[in-house]
């Protein structure tokens, strides 16, 4: 049977081809800047991108890839390069690394190197502000969970640039919650209380219950695992909307190739009973 002439092969044929004979680079454009890499790792760690971008392309093909610089291309294709390992490729970069790997893992279903990504920059992120911008950018809740709790239990107030960061109505928010819980951290901080009927408030809803009223008439402090509890709850309410559409956001992230897939085949289905 005579073999089909490379440039009429499709990019996808070559995903079962062994990797020691596959010699054929595959080419991206990414805002005007061109780049060809072994396309073997990708066939390998993510099918989505293969059947979305190679799948029915002929050989040659410069593929157009948006929604990612190339400067966050290019660091991600030196992360695919076969010379690096796992363990090597967890020291080689740096943080600003990690962060471009995270975005284009994240656009383009590589799962198993956004989690790679997501457990490296755990270690590294310390800035509360961009742990809030990267977890509303890679659809991680956690991060952006930790990083509020941090500006609502810091001595010093949300600055003006900071505020620009993380949004307007996020730091009214967070100041809310760090005005209503001020009575219970200065307790813990040992810090004067001020009057806890004016602000003795969670979540400037209602006055925070206690089981017992204290003999004394002055309600004992409360323990920093207390604290813990009720600045979380804050946050979780005071952000339910936020973190509602991070989660769904994900949920879309990962079965919109399902939901593409189930169209296709009511559009299959409807264009038979058509005919």
């Amino acid at each position: 049977m005579p073999s089909v002439p490379s440039s009429q092969r499709s990019l996808a044929d070559l995903s079962n081809v062994p990797t020691v004979w596959l010699q054929t680079l595959v080419r991206f454009s990414v805002e005007g800047k061109r780049f060809k890499i072994s396309p073997h790792r990708i066939y390998e760690e993510s099918p989505h991108f293969t059947e979305k971008y190679l799948a029915g392309r002929a050989l040659g093909t410069v593929i157009v890839l948006e929604d990612v610089t190339a400067s966050q291309w290019s660091t991600f294709m030196e992360f695919l390069s076969p010379r690096l390992s796992t363990f090597s490729a967890s020291l080689a970069f740096i943080k600003a690394q990690w962060i471009d790997i995270l975005r284009v893992a994240t656009v383009f279903r590589f799962d198993r190197f956004r989690k790679m990504a997501m457990y490296r920059l755990g270690e590294l992120l310390f800035d509360p502000l961009e742990a809030i911008v990267l977890g509303r950018q890679a659809y991680f809740s956690d991060w952006v969970l930790k990083a509020y709790d941090i500006l609502v239990r810091r001595e010093a107030p949300i600055t003006e640039e900071e505020s620009e960061v993380i949004g307007h109505l996020t730091t009214v928010r967070l100041f809310n919650i760090r005005h209503n819980l001020h009575w219970e951290l200065g307790h813990c901080r040992d810090d004067p209380p001020i009057d806890a009927e004016a602000e003795g408030e969670e979540c400037g809803e209602e006055r925070v219950d206690r089981d017992e009223e204290p003999a004394n008439g002055v309600d004992d402090p409360i323990t920093l695992s207390e604290v813990d509890d009720v600045v979380r709850d804050c946050l979780l309410q005071k952000f339910k909307a936020e973190f509602a559409l991070i989660e769904e956001e994900e949920m879309k992230r990962h079965y919109s190739e399902y939901e593409e897939d189930s169209d296709e085949e009511q559009e299959t289905g409807a264009g038979r009973r058509c005919r």
